[in-house]
């Protein structure tokens, strides 16, 4: 697999599909050999230097599973904060099967989820998911989903974003203006519209595509850029989505810089009204309190495979500590 791009995902799984098949029979566990899979799909792109350490899979619940759908992180290279590994996976396998029903499949993610894809999984449907590496390896290696972890400890009605009707009149009426009849919009500094987002999941075959997430990713494209710290702010119609939110958080909105330890800025989120974006599964208030929850709580079953061992499974980011070091990878 080491010779295939990490943008042909459907190389990517006929290989690793033709892989599982010749494997069965052979006493080989199907959670063990997905997330070796996952694990080698990280460590592809590192040593391909298009994005990084982490891979996901996500197959169909069957006896002998199907794969639907992989992805690797992208998120510097497409300029999109919220192209993680799962929602890549997800993504892909959208695509792939525009017409699918998620519930009850699996993903195998080389990594545990941070709260942006675990709530996009749990909002998609997605049954289970198995996980390798914890979120303390990926803090060791410079990946750090603390401070949205931090987030998801507050209480819905306590969280980092402000009412419309909280603003001045003059205030209203201008953002009133700059979304116009969009689902959500970046707002730039200056009080410019850089982009505007719609649910657009059904055009999109993506179960992501909500208002609030499509507006950060069209504004990171515009800008070419995955930071929008430094006084953008997003606009939404509906209270945005925990997917959404989050994605927000990892675009920086709401801090004055992408490094800083400050708190956000709970005027960097407005919305409008006190509806919630919606996707496919469960409410998005509920959803908004799973990041945190000790696995057995949470609407989705969440388990960490430790059959394999610490090495095999921290070698992605092993090449990543590495690559730093030699300044051989993308600047996150």
């Amino acid at each position: 697999m080491r010779f295939l791009s990490t943008y042909d995902t459907d190389a990517i799984i006929r290989h690793i599909q033709a892989e599982y098949e010749a494997s069965l029979g052979m006493g080989i566990h199907t959670e063990e050999f997905f997330l070796q899979h996952a694990i080698a799909l990280a460590e592809l792109n590192v040593r391909s230097n298009s994005g990084g350490p982490f891979g996901a899979i996500l197959t169909s619940n069957d006896i002998q599973p199907r794969i639907l759908g992989v992805g690797v992180n992208h998120v510097v290279p497409l300029h999109d904060p919220t192209a993680h590994a799962e929602i890549m996976a997800l993504r892909d396998a959208a695509r792939r099967y525009p017409d699918y029903d998620f519930t009850n499949t699996i993903l195998y993610s080389s990594c545990e989820c941070c709260p942006m894809c675990l709530t996009a999984i749990i909002g998609s449907g997605i049954g289970s998911i198995f996980y390798s590496c914890t979120t303390e390896d990926a803090d060791e290696a410079g990946f750090s989903d603390a401070r949205q972890y931090a987030l998801c400890r507050n209480a819905p009605n306590k969280l980092p974003f402000t009412s419309l009707s909280a603003l001045p009149s003059e205030e209203q009426t201008q953002l009133l203006a700059a979304l116009a009849d969009h689902g959500a919009a970046v707002i730039a500094p200056d009080g410019s519209t850089i982009a505007t987002g719609d649910d657009s999941r059904d055009v999109l075959h993506d179960p992501t595509a909500i208002a609030s997430v499509q507006a950060i990713r069209n504004a990171c494209s515009q800008l070419q850029q995955f930071d929008l710290s430094n006084s953008y702010r997003l606009l939404t119609r509906d209270k945005p989505h925990p997917t959404g939110f989050m994605a927000s958080d990892w675009a920086y909105i709401g801090y004055p810089s992408a490094s800083s330890q400050a708190t956000r800025d709970p005027l960097a989120t407005i919305y409008c009204s006190n509806n919630y974006e919606e996707m496919i599964n469960s409410d998005a208030q509920t959803i908004y309190c799973q990041p945190s929850l000790p696995n057995r709580e949470r609407i989705i079953s969440t388990r960490r495979y430790s059959r394999i061992t610490h090495a095999a499974r921290s070698n992605a980011f092993y090449l990543w500590k590495d690559a730093v070091k030699i300044n051989k990878r993308l600047a996150y």
